[in-house]
């Protein structure tokens, strides 16, 4: 049998090689990524179910298949946040993507306020509220201490808009 490997990440969304017991980590379960695999690929890829799935310990009472309890005790908010982050930062499953739809960008009605202020850069805080858009794929699982700065620059279109490579 397997061993269930623990990988600990920092609050900043950074897998870490420290132990837990000299640095503020949240620890998740190889194993939880897996059943959340598992359970997409079973019951589809809508983010709300996906969402209280996580929410409700990786199980799902409808599904005969996850029905039943699977954690000791419950996972913290900060575990089911990385959790969510690690599924969904790792690449859009191939039954999702729509080409020319997914290409779309709808204009907002109105634009939030935080627009208004000229210092105000979305690209920056997008980047910290999900630092693994930001990370090159080769470096997200790896445990690497590479910053955004030493990350290779995305090609940009005549928009100014980042795009991806």
């Amino acid at each position: 049998m397997t061993k269930d490997k623990v990988l600990n990440y920092g609050y900043d969304m950074r897998r870490t090689i420290m132990p837990r017991w000299i640095g503020d980590t949240v620890s998740i379960r190889v194993s939880w990524v897996e059943r959340l695999k598992e359970y997409t690929s079973s019951e589809g890829y809508k983010l709300g179910r996906i969402i209280k799935f996580i929410q409700r310990g990786l199980r799902d009472t409808t599904v005969d298949a996850f029905s039943d309890e699977c954690l000791t005790e419950p996972l913290s908010s900060a575990q089911e946040w990385v959790l969510l982050n690690i599924y969904l930062g790792s690449e859009v499953p191939e039954i999702l993507r729509k080409k020319g739809d997914d290409e779309k960008a709808p204009e907002m009605l109105e634009l939030p306020k935080s627009f208004q202020n000229k210092n105000f850069d979305p690209i920056k805080m997008m980047e910290k509220m999900n630092p693994l858009a930001f990370m090159p794929r080769g470096k997200m699982f790896a445990g690497s201490n590479q910053t955004l700065e030493d990350a290779p620059s995305s090609p940009e279109n005549e928009d100014g808009d980042i795009l991806d490579s």
